[in-house]
Parts: structure tokens; C-alpha cells; sequence
């Protein structure tokens, strides 16, 4: 009999097997995450790219007309979306992970400067 452990996600639960890693999705955000990112996280990093060059773009259409807060707002946004992006490069959507693909694992515990977003 296996021994697993299981623990609360911000999607649903993780389950951790002796021989592999399981993530459920559950409850309202479980269900929606599976209908658009479904475990594929390149259609999420597709669309902030295509929003980033739309900022981007106006953000240089601001510029030309003289719009200042508006550049730097488009702009900022654009860069944060950006960097988003090519942060998650090495992020997955999958909901199996075997063992031996798992090279480390590190606990972080969350408080109030480091998440923004508290659950």
C-alpha cells in the first residue's frame, strides 16, 4: 500500500506518491484553470506576449502624440507582462510529475512580503 501524502494547492491538492507527484484541480478555480491553461502553459505565455507588443505599440503611439502617464503605464505594464513571461519558461502545467524527472525541491514559506496576492 502506498503512503501518500496530500496538501492543499491555490488550484486544488497535491498528492505526493512514492513514485510520482499528482496535481487535482478542484472547486471553482480548479475547473477553470483546466478549461484555459489545461496542461499546456504555453497559451498563457502566447497571450501575455501578444498583450505585451499591444502595449508596447501603444505605448509608442502615446509616445508620438505626447502622452506621458499613459507611456509609462502601458509601458510598465508591458514590461512586467514581459518579464512574466520569460520567468515561467521553466514552469509546467502538467498534473503527473514522475520522480525522476523532480531535480530539487524547496519549501518556501509564504508571508506578507513575498506574496502580494494572499490566498
Amino acid at each position: 500500500m502506498e503512503t501518500e501524502k496530500i496538501f492543499k494547492t491555490k488550484s486544488g491538492f497535491c498528492h505526493v506518491l512514492p513514485a510520482k507527484i499528482v496535481l487535482t484541480r478542484d472547486g471553482i478555480v480548479g475547473n477553470l484553470s483546466e478549461i484555459v491553461v489545461g496542461n499546456n502553459i504555453k497559451r498563457i505565455q502566447m497571450t501575455y506576449s501578444i498583450l505585451a507588443v499591444f502595449l508596447v505599440y501603444f505605448a509608442y503611439k502615446t509616445y508620438l502624440t505626447g502622452g506621458v502617464i499613459e507611456l509609462i503605464l502601458s509601458f510598465g505594464l508591458a514590461s512586467y507582462l514581459v518579464s512574466g513571461v520569460i520567468n515561467s519558461q521553466t514552469l509546467s502545467a502538467t498534473p503527473v510529475i514522475d520522480r525522476d524527472k523532480i531535480k530539487l525541491v524547496q519549501f518556501k514559506k509564504r508571508n506578507q512580503w513575498n506574496n502580494p496576492f494572499p490566498l
